[in-house]
């Protein structure tokens, strides 16, 4: 970024904003005190190469300011000065998208509680991250995505419960309703290789006591729920399984694939009201569609054997195939579904043999 963009006063729109590393071109590029004019900025801002040693800067920089700003992407070098800067980048309180990368502090900004307007929030790769905030709390909240954190366990704290309970303006006999994550939708938790526990609340749902009567609800518009390669997570808490979801996925969990797999699964009955359940662990795929059947598809052997079997069924039935729509699977063996140009519906990704599988049938077809 050029030097002397502080100059452009009634600039509208600014994408991207890059810290300078340092070295010969340093003198010549802008750094973040030169934001501090631009209060006229919406929309979305990315800003990139952000170090621990630009607290200065990044304080004058008054991105609270910019009252335009709906959306705030931050992307850190992971440093352990990093708590300290983030501190001073707090953007407008009516930001409604926030993502942060690869921040290397141990805890959230204070001011991510006062985002009352957010709706989308992800957080990546903060691997020295291992407690969070009482997420639950922020009213507004629709799409929460936890990505490779330190992060060990899920608990009271992370739905704002504890500070319920410490509350002094309770009066007693006096019955509280409180509800966390309200307005939550998705909720994506990918890559937590640490995390072992989700507390649920199946305590004091509803629970009295001598003075008051709690009710908590949580995540009551739940619709999608995706765990992507978090080896230790044991089970899914009881507030997630009464939700109302609509699609889960789980891949590379096998405690979980274990516990709530259709076929042995000792919870499967927990999880089974839900209309599309997808399992991915060890190479296999476990598709089910609610009021349609079932595929099993292992993907270690997705080469000859299994593709012979779904092209003999394509062949005789094409029209079986009704759906075919596709997901993201780490694996080079996946199928190659060339060979079934009819049963592809909307646009065909770039990358086709890096895509698979969720199928929906009209009737049941088991390949094993």
């Amino acid at each position: 970024m050029p030097k002397g963009i502080e100059r452009l006063t009634c600039l509208r729109t600014l994408d991207c904003f890059i810290v300078c590393g340092g070295g010969e071109n340093e003198s010549k590029a802008a750094n973040l005190r030169e934001l501090k004019n631009l209060d006229h900025i919406g929309g979305s801002l990315v800003i990139k190469n952000l170090r621990g040693g630009d607290i200065e800067d990044a304080a004058e920089a008054q991105l609270k300011n910019k009252k335009r700003l709906l959306c705030l992407e931050l992307y850190f070098k992971h440093n352990n000065e990093d708590g300290n800067l983030i501190e001073v980048l707090q953007p407008p309180s009516d930001l409604e998208r926030l993502s942060i990368w690869w921040y290397g502090g141990i805890v959230l900004p204070n001011w991510m509680m006062a985002l009352t307007r957010l709706q989308e929030l992800q957080l990546s790769d903060c691997e020295n991250l291992e407690v969070l905030p009482p997420l639950g709390r922020l009213p507004n909240l629709e799409s929460l995505e936890l990505v490779r954190l330190g992060v060990r366990r899920l608990d009271a704290g992370f739905l704002g419960r504890e500070e319920v309970e410490n509350a002094n303006n309770i009066n007693e006999g006096e019955i509280t309703r409180v509800t966390a994550f309200p307005k939550l939708k998705r909720l994506g938790i990918k890559y937590l290789k640490e995390l072992e526990e989700w507390d649920g609340i199946e305590r004091r749902v509803g629970e009295e006591d001598a003075t008051t009567t709690s009710i908590f609800i949580v995540m009551r518009q739940l619709r999608e729920l995706s765990i992507f390669d978090c080896p230790l997570l044991r089970a899914l808490p009881d507030y997630v399984l009464a939700a109302p979801l609509q699609e889960l996925y789980v891949s590379v969990c096998p405690n979980l694939s274990k516990r709530y797999g259709e076929e042995k699964g000792e919870d499967w009955h927990k999880i089974s009201h839900i209309p599309l359940v997808i399992f991915a662990a060890n190479g296999v795929v476990l598709a089910t569609e609610k009021n349609l059947p079932s595929i099993l598809v292992d993907e270690s052997s997705v080469g000859e054997s299994i593709k012979r079997k779904i092209q003999a069924s394509y062949v005789n039935d094409p029209q079986m195939f009704q759906k075919l729509t596709y997901r993201y699977v780490d694996s080079n063996r996946a199928m190659d579904l060339t060979s079934f140009p009819k049963i592809i519906t909307g646009r065909r990704p770039e990358n086709i043999q890096s895509s698979i599988i969720g199928m929906k049938w009209k009737r049941t077809v088991m390949i094993r």
